[in-house]
């Protein structure tokens, strides 16, 4: 039973390895997007600090 745990698992970690290396240049890409718009911001609006 602990095998087919750990077989489990490991299929897991595979699939999420693929999908991490799929989704890893949209995710910088959204976070590019995220902090040119927050530059944006902070530009036009003074800082509250």
């Amino acid at each position: 039973m602990g095998n087919a745990m750990n077989r489990s698992t490991r299929s897991r970690e595979l699939q999420f390895a693929v999908l991490s290396k799929e989704l890893k240049p949209v995710a910088e890409r959204v976070l590019d997007r995220y902090e040119q718009a927050l530059s944006k911001l902070n530009k036009t609006q003074p800082a509250k600090r």
